[in-house]
């Protein structure tokens, strides 16, 4: 379900916050107030909370494939072989965590991530969670 149908769920004068909460997890006081009296805005914040989870399954899935893990391009190939599952593993735990809790794994993640890869292997590192990223937004 694209964002504008159940972002019109949402009383207009808390759409802007209603976006912030769903990106980030974070909300003002006010906003989690709003939210606890009015149905139809709590169903919305579901509806882009599963919209969000089922585009990092479907990357997860994307990683599961023989082909993603490779991704066919010289420069990944440099990367361990153990990378791929790592990231997956991320994606993964990330899906399981609460909101608020899933920026400070993510960020744990990402260090892990760098510290596993000798230094020369960084840019390709980076430039395949870049290309997930890509992805992920096409799917959104």
């Amino acid at each position: 379900m694209a964002q504008e149908n159940y972002l019109n769920m949402v009383h207009q004068d808390w759409r802007d916050a209603f976006v912030h909460f769903t990106e980030t997890g974070q909300a003002a006081p006010e906003f989690l107030r709003y939210l606890e009296t009015d149905a139809q805005a709590q169903q919305a914040v579901e509806m882009a909370f599963e919209q969000q989870a089922q585009a990092f399954e479907a990357v997860a899935q994307d990683l599961k494939k023989p082909a993603a893990r490779s991704l066919g391009a010289p420069v990944f190939a440099s990367l361990p072989s153990e990378v791929p599952g790592k990231i997956l593993a991320a994606v993964e735990g990330a899906l399981k965590v609460p909101e608020p809790q899933r920026n400070k794994m993510i960020q744990e993640t990402a260090v892990a991530l760098v510290t596993s890869v000798q230094p020369q292997e960084r840019l390709a590192l980076r430039e395949l969670v870049d290309s997930l990223g890509s992805n992920l937004d096409k799917l959104i």
